[in-house]
């Protein structure tokens, strides 16, 4: 975030302690935190400590979930966020995941690697049996738990003493493994030194089906107080007395105080909401007008301070705006305008477009067109009967648009080559050479004129001066000669014609 005032109140965080008690410091503090620069628009992110196993912020107005670590606040205004944390202070147990062996708790049970009724084991093995879904509850390098096969009688299952501060909240908890028949039933006992053995729970174990065997479900007490007490012995008992399938482990045993502690926040969201409206493209050349919003004060960096810029960028260019509001909330906002070269648009015609007859105009220098006739491909096919002029705006992306016009002058392209069947080649100055009577649209011609024999006398391509009458430098005698013309027409088309002509000098 950027442009906060520094007279501006943007965080205060209070400390407001936490309520808890125990035989060392049982939680650490719960500290709330909030965004630093709080005087832009949008929402704000709040965080506690982690760490904690529920959070309650309060008051709800403007939150995204008043029951996780990270809630969203959306506000404007300034406004003061309590969280108050509940978690847990050390484990109390000696050796709650049994990592250190057999030791650090008593048991009624006999301590054996003989997998039998009423025997118990510490290992990473179900007695001495690998089964690979019998594990450690939280895996270690050691893998350690407490195997049990269910006794005969009843039995103390597991036992252990702890110093406990009066006056305070326990939470109790232990992991046990199901059974494939008989689950075990604890009786969980809290042996006070002042109040004597209250029965906590008697709990069911849970069976196997649906879940796969050997999977670990938690028990315990979620809340004791130890009011008078300054010790407590943890006593659980196995009820179930039927030892076909009554197989089971336990890990992870935990004691620990229960502590409540809060933290508030106070935030200040001002109303700026900066934006920069205007064209994010402009042609080479051309002029725009960007506009700063959201505040009453800008400052440009160009150095204008009007709310509207005018620009004539030459090249891609960053504007910066930084807009405040009357309670010294800022924010910066940018806006890149970037400089497109104009196109070099143009029309080409395939060939001579004929009158009445459909032609093609192709249009060059982009990837996008739009024609005049509405045609929005590189080619468009036209017949006019008129004059006409067609137009093309080509366009493509990253560049500006360019316009060409290309007029069609339509062409008679008729083609049209007659030859006379008679001349008379004696000087009066009348049908002295044979040429063509009517001749339209021939590019390229060759005439050739044969005696009765076969014989070529005349060869020429300009088929307008034709043919006198002579063979070389001798008057022909009368008669008649054969001829043909090869020719190309305007639309390159090769054709050949042929006939008798006659010659007559009287």
């Amino acid at each position: 975030m950027q442009g906060v005032a520094a007279t501006t109140l943007l965080l205060t965080i209070v400390f407001s302690g936490f309520s808890a008690q125990g035989q060392s410091d049982p939680c650490p503090p719960v500290i709330a935190y909030g965004d630093t620069a709080l005087c832009v628009p949008g929402p704000v992110q709040l965080n506690a400590s982690p760490g904690f196993t529920n959070y309650h912020w309060s008051p709800a107005i403007g939150l995204s979930d008043t029951t996780i670590q990270n809630p969203v606040a959306t506000f404007s205004g300034v406004i003061t966020y309590v969280v108050t944390a509940t978690g847990f202070g050390p484990n109390l147990m000696a050796n709650p995941d049994f990592s250190l062996g057999n030791v650090g708790f008593t048991s009624g049970l006999t301590y054996s690697t003989v997998y039998t009724p009423g025997n118990y084991y510490v290992a990473p093995l179900f007695f001495t049996y690998s089964w690979p879904e019998m594990i450690d509850h939280t895996p270690t390098s050691d893998g350690f738990m407490m195997a049990v096969d269910g006794s005969l009688s009843e039995k103390m299952l597991y036992q252990q003493t702890i110093a406990v501060d009066p006056g305070t909240d326990y939470n109790f908890e232990f992991w046990c493994t199901r059974a494939d028949v008989h689950q075990p039933i604890f009786e969980i006992h809290f042996v006070g030194d002042v109040t004597g053995d209250v029965i906590m729970a008697t709990t069911p174990g849970i069976p196997y089906a649906p879940a796969p065997l050997w999977e670990w479900d938690a028990y315990g007490v979620p809340s004791w107080n130890s009011g008078p007490n300054s010790s407590v012995t943890i006593h659980i008992r196995n009820l179930e007395l039927d030892y076909v399938g009554n197989d089971f482990a336990l890990d992870d045993f935990s004691f620990r105080t229960t502590c409540t502690v809060s933290d508030s926040v106070t935030i200040l969201v001002g109303n700026i909401a900066a934006n920069i409206t205007g064209p994010l493209n402009i042609c080479e050349g051309q002029a725009a007008t960007l506009t700063a919003n959201g505040g009453q004060l800008v400052n440009w960096s160009t150095g204008e301070t009007t709310p509207s810029l005018l620009i004539s960028p030459v090249t891609v260019t960053t504007y910066t705006a930084i807009v405040s509001d009357t309670t010294g909330c800022a924010d910066t906002v940018s806006h890149t305008v970037a400089v497109f070269p104009f196109l070099n648009a143009g029309v080409t015609s395939d060939s001579v477009i004929c009158l009445g007859e459909p032609g093609t105009l192709t249009a060059q220098g982009g990837t996008m067109f739009s024609w005049s006739t509405g045609e929005t491909g590189e080619t468009v096919s036209v017949t006019p009967t008129t004059p006409t002029t067609y137009t093309v705006i080509v366009s493509d992306a990253g560049k500006c648009a360019d316009t060409a016009a290309y007029e069609v002058i339509p062409v008679d392209c008729s083609i049209i080559l007659e030859m006379p069947n008679i001349f008379t080649p004696n000087a009066d100055g009348l049908n002295d050479n044979f040429v063509p009577i009517k001749m339209n649209n021939i590019v390229r011609a060759t005439l050739f004129i044969f005696n009765r024999w076969g014989q070529l006398m005349h060869e020429t391509t300009d088929l307008l001066k034709g043919w006198n009458g002579k063979f070389k430098e001798d008057n022909c005698s009368d008669g008649v000669y054969y001829w043909v013309v090869e020719y190309t027409d305007i639309q390159e088309t090769q054709k050949e014609i042929k006939g008798f002509l006659s010659l007559v000098r009287n």
